[in-house]
């Protein structure tokens, strides 16, 4: 099996051993378009896009800690470089002196930054800029399940079953005082009523070379709120007499 679609679905996988790794994506698309409506349409012009390009410096610190930092060198519309996120990946406590410890941290990983959020499946399989070999199309899909944002994320992984929990601000750039012009009244950013909750659950297993099998769900917690309160609704409404 190709060792890119081997990886597809790497969740918190760090490498082992000292050092870093440094790797740049560069992709040149070329652009071959034709279209045509009823309508009077904008001629497509043929020739090479502006070039994407990413940079990936992952570095491990000690054993089973590694920092990422992911930054667009350039990408559509946008020929100057920004960072798109990083993150503190957290498998193995080795300056805990704890079996207790020790022993969870076979089964727990802990991620934290600000990042690619891990809400769904659908993330792996999408084009990250210039990172576009694990994509089919040449963009993404039209709903695209992608954002980055401050989170933190805890992963259970055992004998095929993993499970995950975590909390984000769900905002990468926020506010930290609004004003509202009108009342002439500052409100500052509380970052204790953004909080926002996601988990996800499935299975996944490499059966062997040529298979492997993954299913996951994943949701929120306000669609267990949601949920909950639909559920509480029909038991009261079991209960009453419409006249």
């Amino acid at each position: 099996m190709d060792s890119n679609l081997k990886n597809l679905f790497r969740e918190m996988e760090i490498r082992r051993g000292p050092g870093y790794r440094w790797v740049e994506i560069l992709p040149f698309n070329f652009q071959f378009l034709s279209h045509h409506a009823d309508s009077t349409l904008i001629p497509l012009g043929t020739g090479i896009n502006l070039p994407t390009a990413n940079l990936n410096i992952n570095a491990v610190i000690a054993d089973g800690i590694e920092v990422n930092l992911t930054a667009y060198l350039s990408s559509r519309h946008h020929v100057d470089t920004w960072v798109k996120g990083g993150y503190l990946l957290i498998d193995k406590l080795p300056f805990i002196k704890s079996e207790f410890i020790t022993r969870a941290m076979d089964y727990l990983t802990f991620k934290v930054g600000v990042m690619e959020l891990n809400y769904g499946d659908a993330h792996f399989r999408r084009s990250d800029n210039g990172h576009v070999i694990s994509n089919l199309f040449v963009g993404n899909y039209v709903m695209d399940a992608f954002t980055t944002a401050p989170a933190f994320e805890a992963l259970y992984r055992n004998k095929g079953i993993l499970l995950m929990g975590a909390i984000t601000t769900g905002n990468l750039d926020p506010t930290l005082v609004g004003y509202n012009s009108i009342t002439k009244v500052y409100t500052p950013y509380n970052i204790a009523k953004e909080l926002a909750f996601y988990w996800k659950a499935g299975y996944d297993k490499q059966v062997n070379d040529n298979l492997r099998v993954r299913a996951t769900c994943r949701g929120t917690m306000l669609q267990i709120i949601i949920l909950v309160h639909c559920i509480q609704v029909t038991e009261q409404d079991r209960g009453t007499t419409w006249l």
